[in-house]
């Protein structure tokens, strides 16, 4: 009896036995970090020496747009225009409780002023170590980019409102306007006056050199030109006119006579609202040359106080405010102009 009972259990040991054998063994971590990334480019921290022919630049982002346009922050910083650059720095990995460390070359650009435009360029080469990090090596050609800048010069001299055959015709406003315009325009322009010397040194400059000399000379004629008289319609309207005056002769562009009118028109109600005094002003302005109405526009003007006076006074401190913030062009209901 009892050799019957042992048979069976010695079969069922040996079975155990049988199964914890096949049960797989823990899987051991390996003694060699996975590979994330292809060999870096010596151009990532060493770009091409710039040549005679050929200017590099390198840059980094997290897609390939960004990385462009920071390779030619960095190109561009080789001929005159303000960028500071550098290089960092360092991404920590982990993976199955290893660690590594993959240098990274990112590029981080900052600009203290506009750029100039490169509207040519090829990317030589590119490395994408991460999805998300892209570095370029962008090259332009010296001699296409001395042309691509000396037609963009030439144009802006072509284009000067004072070279169009309407200049003589035009009034003192749109004077005012196109010259105010080609002066804001002046800084780039002298950006790619700076970058053309840069890549043809031995080029004569002369008429472009005179350019920018020649717009400041004519926005201060069109400044000394513009001036205006301002005529209240009726008693309501002359303490707003009174506003206007002092404004523009703050700005030297009051005088009489004078070769621009502003004419200043107020309708006015006072209401009361519990124990205040609202002053609500429309003021209606028109600027007017010898040739007739130029613009127009309208002011909701809204002042309160416990006395009628007082919302009259803070009526017209809020229409100061406004003359104080808003450009003259603006103000007077004038439209940009296009040369």
């Amino acid at each position: 009896m009892k050799t019957h009972l042992a048979s069976p259990l010695f079969a069922l040991s040996l079975l155990s036995l049988a199964l914890m054998g096949c049960q797989s063994s823990p899987e051991k971590p390996s003694s060699v970090a996975p590979t994330l990334i292809s060999a870096q480019p010596s151009w990532v921290l060493q770009p091409p020496t710039d040549t005679a022919a050929a200017l590099y630049g390198v840059g980094s982002g997290k897609n390939r747009t960004d990385a462009i346009q920071n390779a030619l922050a960095d190109l561009t910083a080789k001929l005159g225009v303000k960028v500071n650059a550098q290089f960092t720095s360092q991404l920590t990995v982990k993976n199955r409780g290893f660690e590594w460390v993959k240098q990274d070359a990112q590029k981080t650009v900052s600009t203290q002023n506009e750029t100039i435009t490169l509207s040519q360029y090829d990317v030589v080469d590119t490395y994408q170590p991460l999805p998300t990090q892209v570095t370029v090596l962008v090259k332009t050609d010296r001699q296409r980019l001395a042309q691509d800048t000396q037609s963009s010069l030439q144009k802006a001299i072509a284009s000067a409102p004072w070279q169009q055959t309407n200049w003589q015709t035009q009034g003192v406003i749109t004077h005012y306007q196109l010259a105010e315009k080609t002066l804001s325009a002046l800084p780039q322009y002298q950006r790619e006056l700076s970058l053309l010397k840069t890549l043809t040194p031995q080029q004569d400059f002369n008429d472009l050199d005179a350019y920018p000399s020649l717009v400041e000379k004519t926005f201060l004629a069109a400044q000394a030109a513009l001036s205006f008289e301002v005529v209240a319609k009726d008693k309501i309207s002359q303490p707003y006119a009174e506003r206007l005056k002092q404004h523009l002769a703050s700005a030297q562009l009051l005088a009489s006579p004078a070769s621009a009118r502003l004419e200043v028109s107020v309708s006015q109600t006072t209401d009361s609202a519990y124990e205040f005094k609202v002053v609500r002003a429309n003021l209606q302005l028109n600027a007017y040359e010898k040739s007739g109405l130029q613009a127009g526009r309208q002011f909701q003007i809204k002042g309160q106080g416990l006395q009628e006076s007082q919302a009259q006074n803070q009526a017209l401190l809020r229409f100061e405010q406004q003359l104080q913030q808003t450009p003259l062009m603006e103000l007077l209901g004038i439209k940009p102009v296009s040369q």
